[in-house]
C-alpha cells in the first residue's frame, strides 16, 4: 500500500519499477504494450504515482490529484526549487533539465524513465547518477531540483513520520524494511537456545507471539568457540553480562529507560532489564550526534557500506527495527534516523546476518543461524480481578474465624484432617455432626496443587480440610 501523497512512498514505488519490465515512449503513462512492458515518459512515470498508480482497471484518478502537464510545466508550477548544485538531501524530490525529469532518491542517485541508452541499457526506467562521474549510468545534466507541487514534504526541521507497524521505505536508493513497535507490543530479546546453539532466524521461537524479529548479537563464527555471543546479552532467559571492554553496552530496562555505555558486569542484572545487548556501533545518542564504535568491531563497521540491522528509538520511548537490503554505512543510518525523528540509533551484526521476518513473513532472509534476536513480541492482556467472590467458596470476614458442622463423612473413617493441603498426611477425621472452627481459607485445589475445586481450610488445631459444601455447613 501507498501514500500517494508521499515522497518517500514515491520514492519506493519508482524503485519497483526498476524490476518490472518498462520501456521509454513519449506520452507514456503507465499503460502496457503489446509485449507486456509498462510505457512511461519521464514526467508519466511521476504522474502514474500521482494518479494512484495509474492502469489498466485503475483510470479514476487520472487528471483529477494532478494535472496532466509535461516536465516544464511540472518545474514551473514548483514553489519549492533551486539548483541542482543546492539540492537538499530528501528523497522524493525531483531533477529536471530543460524537457526531462527524474525523482531523487537520495545519495546523487536519480529514478527516470529515458530514451537515453548507457551502452545496453536504457530506453526504459533506470537508475542513474549525477555526483559520481565513474558511475556506469553518469548523468550531469541536470540543472535544477524541485518539490512536486503535488506531494506533502516535511516543513523545513521537522521529521518524517513512521507509522507503527511495517513499512518498506526507499533511501539513498536502498531500500529499508522498518518496524515500528506498536502499542500492544513489547521488546524483548530471544537467545536460540544458549550456550554456543546457533538457528536459522524463523527456528528462533518460544510462547510469545512475535510481530517482528530481527538479528542482533555479534557471534564468534568458527572454531571451537562457534557459537559464542559477543559482550551483553540479556532477554527472557538469558542473562549475559561478562566484563568485555571491547565491547559496548545498551539496556533498556523495566521502566523503559535505555543507557549505553561500558558498564560493569554487575550493573544491570537481568531482573532489571527488558534487554541487554552489544552493538558495533551508536550512531546517535539522546538526539545527539555520536560515533561510538566497539573496539572488537572495529572502525570499517562504521565507515564500510555494508547491510546494516539497526536498533532505534524515538523521543516518546517507542522502539523501531530496520534491516538495510542495500548498503549504508554509519554516516547514513544516521542521517536516516534523524531524518525520522529517532533520537537512538545503534547499527547491530550486519552482512549475512541482517535479517527480518515480520508476522511469519521474511522480509530480508539470507538462511545464515543466529544465537538470538530481538523481537516485538505480543503483551499477553491479564484478566481482570474478579471482583464477586466464588459464591460456592466461603469468605473469612477480617478479624474472625467461622464455623463449620461436618454434615457427612466422605471415608468410612470419616472427613479426613490433614497435617497440610493440600496432600499432607492424615491425621485425624472429622465425624457428622462436629463442630470444627476455621482460621484461614485458602484455594490452593484449584490454583496451585490439583484439579480439584475445593478451596482448602485451616483450623483453630492446625490442620486443613478440604472444604467441600455438600459435606459442611
Amino acid at each position: 500500500m501507498y501514500d500517494y501523497t508521499s515522497p518517500a512512498d514515491l520514492c519506493r514505488w519508482a524503485e519497483q519499477r526498476l524490476s518490472r519490465k518498462t520501456i521509454y515512449q513519449l506520452g507514456g503513462i503507465g499503460r502496457y504494450d503489446s509485449s507486456g512492458r509498462r510505457v512511461f515518459d519521464c514526467v508519466g512515470l511521476i504522474k502514474c504515482y500521482l494518479w494512484h498508480d495509474y492502469g489498466p482497471g485503475n483510470t479514476g484518478y487520472y487528471g483529477k490529484t494532478a494535472p496532466d502537464i509535461n516536465a516544464d510545466q511540472m518545474y514551473s508550477r514548483a514553489t519549492v526549487k533551486g539548483p541542482i548544485s543546492t539540492i537538499p538531501e530528501i528523497p522524493g524530490l525531483l531533477v529536471w533539465q530543460p524537457g526531462h525529469i527524474g525523482i531523487y532518491i537520495g545519495g546523487g542517485q536519480v529514478i527516470e524513465s529515458t530514451a537515453k541508452r548507457w551502452g545496453s541499457v536504457g530506453n526504459c526506467v533506470v537508475k542513474s547518477q549525477f555526483r559520481d562521474k565513474t558511475a556506469a549510468m553518469y548523468r550531469g545534466t541536470w540543472t535544477h531540483w524541485l518539490r512536486c507541487p503535488f506531494l506533502m514534504y516535511p516543513e523545513e526541521g521537522s521529521k518524517m513520520y513512521l507509522k507503527p507497524g511495517y513499512q518498506s521505505i526507499a533511501w539513498q536508493g536502498q531500500t529499508i524494511h522498518v518496524y515500528k513497535r506498536r502499542d500492544d507490543q513489547e521488546i524483548g530479546l530471544m537467545s536460540a537456545g544458549g550456550g554456543k546453539v546457533l538457528k536459522a532466524i524463523d527456528k528462533i521461537g518460544d510462547d510469545h507471539i512475535h510481530h517482528c524479529k530481527v538479528n542482533c548479537s555479534y557471534f564468534v563464527m568458527s572454531g571451537s568457540d562457534r557459537g559464542t555471543v559477543c559482550g551483553r546479552h540479556q532477554g527472557f532467559t538469558a542473562d549475559g553480562r561478562p566484563d568485555q571492554i571491547e565491547w559496548l553496552d545498551v539496556v533498556v530496562t523495566k521502566d523503559n529507560k535505555l543507557i549505553a555505555g561500558d558498564l560493569a558486569s554487575w550493573e544491570y542484572p537481568g531482573n532489571e532489564v527488558k534487554v541487554g545487548y552489544s552493538p558495533a556501533c551508536i550512531v546517535l545518542l539522546d538526539g545527539k550526534d555520536v560515533t561510538m564504535i566497539a573496539s572488537e568491531s572495529g572502525q570499517s563497521k562504521y565507515s564500510t557500506a555494508n547491510t546494516q540491522t539497526l536498533h532505534m528509538r524515538d523521543a516518546d520511548g517507542v522502539d523501531v527495527f530496520a534491516v538495510v537490503s542495500g548498503k549504508l554505512n554509519g554516516s547514513a543510518c544516521r542521517q536516516f534516523a534523524k531524518a525520522y525523528g529517532m533520537t537512538y540509533c545503534a547499527m547491530l551484526d550486519s552482512g549475512g546476518s541482517s535479517q527480518m521476518i515480520v508476522d511469519g513473513t521474511k522480509k530480508v532472509y539470507t538462511g545464515r543461524a543466529l544465537p538470538n534476536v530481538l523481537t516485538f513480541y505480543k503483551i499477553e492482556e491479564q484478566p481482570e480481578p474478579d471482583s464477586q467472590p466464588d459464591p460456592d467458596v466461603p469468605v473469612i470476614p477480617a478479624g474472625q474465624t467461622m464455623v463449620f458442622k461436618c454434615i457427612k463423612a466422605s471415608t468410612s473413617k470419616g472427613y479426613p484432617l490433614r497435617k497440610s493441603a493440600p496432600s499432607g498426611a492424615i491425621v485425624s477425621y472429622l465425624q457428622p455432626g462436629d463442630m470444627v472452627k476455621v482460621v484461614d481459607i485458602q484455594n490452593k485445589g484449584k490454583n496451585q496443587y490439583t484439579s480439584a475445586a475445593e478451596p482448602w481450610c485451616l483450623t483453630d488445631g492446625g490442620l486443613w480440610f478440604a472444604f467441600d459444601k455438600g459435606y459442611f455447613k
